[in-house]
């Protein structure tokens, strides 16, 4: 089968502020009726980009090896109309997530490192929030999906604040600092939400909730361990009516309407 890159376009949204950026998506040759459900979807996002204000951030890669090294390239191994879902599984894992995303209606998301969003893609790593029985903070840390195992934080505080702020020049970008948010024996479930609200309507897709014995953990997806909350992109698949992939779009943190 012939294969052509088709050029797109996506708006990554911060708080208020919206920013374009590009996709590639694989198209198969001769697939008219693909072709012109992709023109009709760039018409409307830039519609939308060009009612909000637009900002063009440039992130920088914070590298995490323990995760790093199990990138794989959507591009090579992930082909539309040819891959079906059970392959896109063996090769991804199970979709953290199935339902409407950005334009697309059934959709598969997985979210992504920012910098590994599809060629290759990498999958975000977790922030976990463990809670006691009266919803108090007890511990939080950062866990490698992978592994399951803990991960370190290397980033310097200052290292990324300055990457934010490089951002904020262009994007209503929202400071979290998690050491400041999430204290000990202090925070509540009720804090929590109203602090990552902030990223809202990201962060209600984001977190998971799981009871346990001593009472619950909050799992939100992150770019990276930092002292910052970063949330992640996302990857997104649809499939035909024969279950092979249709479509394979990485998208930033909302879009919109309609939005993750």
């Amino acid at each position: 089968m012939l294969i052509k890159f088709v050029k797109g376009t996506g708006t990554v949204r911060y708080g208020g502020g919206w920013c374009p950026f590009l996709f590639w998506e694989r198209e198969s040759v001769g697939s008219k009726m693909r072709i012109i459900r992709v023109a009709l979807i760039l018409g409307l996002v830039i519609l939308f980009a060009g009612l909000m204000t637009s900002c063009a951030p440039n992130y920088s890669c914070f590298p995490v090896p323990e995760m790093d090294d199990y990138k794989v390239d959507c591009y090579e191994n992930i082909t539309r109309g040819i891959t079906s879902a059970a392959e896109v599984v063996k090769l991804l894992g199970e979709p953290p997530e199935k339902g409407s995303a950005y334009f697309y209606d059934d959709a598969w998301i997985y979210p992504s490192r920012i910098c590994f969003s599809m060629r290759p893609f990498v999958r975000a790593c977790l922030l976990n929030i463990e809670f006691d029985s009266n919803g108090v903070v007890t511990n939080w840390t950062f866990v490698n999906p992978y592994t399951n195992l803990p991960l370190p934080i290397r980033e310097t505080l200052e290292e990324a604040d300055k990457k934010l702020k490089h951002e904020q020049k262009y994007c209503d970008v929202p400071r979290i600092e998690i050491v400041q948010s999430v204290v000990k024996g202090v925070s509540t479930r009720e804090d929590i939400e109203h602090v990552f609200s902030a990223w809202e309507p990201s962060s209600s897709f984001t977190v998971k909730k799981i009871e346990t014995e001593q009472g619950e953990i909050w799992s939100y997806y992150v770019d990276r361990p930092s002292p910052l909350y970063i949330p992640p992109f996302h990857l997104i698949f649809t499939f035909d009516e024969f279950g092979r992939v249709e479509l394979i779009v990485p998208q930033g943190y909302a879009v919109g309407p309609p939005a993750l």
